[in-house]
Order: C-alpha cells, then sequence, then structure tokens
C-alpha cells in the first residue's frame, strides 16, 4: 500500500515537473522570436548608378580633368576646389620664371627676371665693326689690345664709352664726355665727372691715370680710319693738368 501511494506521488511530480519545463521552453522560444523581430532593421538597397552620374576618372580627386586654358582654371573647377600650381602652369597663366642675383644677395635677396627676356642686347653682327680696346696689363706697365664688336655706324663713341665704364668705380663716375677732332688730327676728348663723385682726375694715382687717358689715348691713335695723331683732355673745356 505503502508503495502504491510513493509511485502515485512520484508520477505526480515527474508530470509537473516535465509541464514546468514544457513551459520554460515555449516561453523562451515566443521571447526569442519576439526579440528577433523588434531589432530586424530594413537594410538600405544599393543605389544603382545612372547614365546620368558623372563617374570620376582615375587620377582626379574631383573628377575633373586638369584645366586645359585659363578660362578652365578660373571657373570649370568642381565644387570648392580652387586650381592647384600645376594647374595654372599648364595653362600658361604663369610663365616660368627663373631666378637672377642682385647686388644683395648676400642679404638673402633676389631679382626675378622673366626668362624670355634677354639679359644683355648683342648688337646685330652684321652691323658692327671690330675695334681694339687698349687696357693696362696687370703690373700697369704696358697696354695691350682687345678687339671688340661695336656699332659700325657710332665705332668711335662706342669705342670711348667701354673705355670709360671700365674705369668708372664707386667714387669715381665719369657722367659724360664730347669728342671734338680739328683738321690737323688732334681730337680732344672733353670729359664731365657725376657731381657726387668723390674723387677728381688730380687724385687719380699713376696707375689709374695711365688705365684712363693711356688707354683712351692709344684706342683713338690705333684706329686707321679715324686718322687720329695726338689726343689731349680737357674737364668742361679747362686742359686736364697731370
Amino acid at each position: 500500500m505503502v508503495v502504491t501511494n510513493f509511485n502515485c506521488v512520484l508520477k505526480k511530480y515527474i508530470a509537473r515537473v516535465t509541464l514546468t519545463g514544457i513551459i520554460l521552453l515555449s516561453l523562451t522560444g515566443c521571447r526569442t522570436s519576439t526579440e528577433v523581430q523588434s531589432t530586424a532593421v530594413a537594410l538600405p538597397q544599393p543605389k544603382a548608378i545612372t547614365q546620368t552620374e558623372a563617374m570620376p576618372q582615375s587620377g582626379s580627386l574631383t573628377g575633373n580633368a586638369p584645366p586645359k586654358s585659363v578660362d578652365e582654371a578660373r571657373g570649370k573647377h568642381s565644387g570648392n576646389r580652387l586650381p592647384v600650381f600645376s594647374d595654372i602652369i599648364s595653362a600658361g597663366m604663369l610663365p616660368p620664371y627663373r631666378v637672377a642675383p642682385s647686388k644683395s644677395t648676400t642679404e638673402g635677396s633676389s631679382k626675378i627676371v622673366p626668362q624670355n627676356l634677354p639679359l644683355q642686347i648683342k648688337p646685330d653682327p652684321l652691323k658692327t665693326v671690330r675695334v681694339n680696346l687698349y687696357q693696362p696689363d696687370i703690373e700697369c706697365k704696358k697696354l695691350m689690345p682687345e678687339p671688340v664688336a661695336v656699332d659700325r655706324d657710332r665705332a668711335m663713341d662706342a669705342a670711348v664709352s667701354k673705355v670709360l665704364q671700365e674705369r668708372n668705380s664707386a667714387d669715381f663716375t665719369v657722367a659724360g664726355y664730347r669728342i671734338n677732332i680739328d683738321d690737323d688730327g688732334v681730337a680732344t676728348v672733353d670729359l664731365r665727372l657725376k657731381p657726387d663723385s668723390r674723387r677728381q682726375f688730380i687724385s687719380l694715382s699713376l696707375c689709374e691715370q695711365f688705365a684712363l687717358f693711356g688707354s683712351l689715348r692709344e684706342t683713338l691713335m690705333n684706329h686707321p680710319d679715324w686718322k687720329i695723331k695726338a689726343v689731349q683732355f680737357t674737364e668742361r673745356g679747362e686742359l686736364i693738368q697731370l
């Protein structure tokens, strides 16, 4: 009798445990399904590229090729992109430049000169003539001829100007001159110093006098076409006494 009652109690306990497990499993399944449904989000569909949309070209961040003209460099850049330096150069907006040194190069400054402009105007070879300019040697004892090409129409003036340019300095500058040749072949060279020149003709050393007056005299007298026999020098009409 006791065994029968025990079996009945055991069966009821097992039935309750089994029912409780089934209920828990059902509740867990419903909860999981509800959470999955509540967290599901519709993913955006990929946008199809239509034929009207421009694809960026390779090598360009904005999809625009570098400008080929000034107008493209100024106004045809997409978005907020500004033309870069290489774009401006390729468009011809900035001509190349090259860099020339000034007198204050040691201070870090420089002078910019357009590359396509000549730094020195050369005379036309068809309109020039060779003239010997006489320059002193290193020991300042002899005058050596130096052939140069000058303008054919004003060869004498050009030769005198070149000699004076060689002798001018920071404290001694000949600002102008005049040449007069008389019937006897005597050339008078009238010289005029720059007003603020710190040195005068009389203050020149023997070597400086030889380089200035000797070079002018030999240059004028040794050209056969000019037929000059003697040269004298004046300053504003007054004979220079050396």
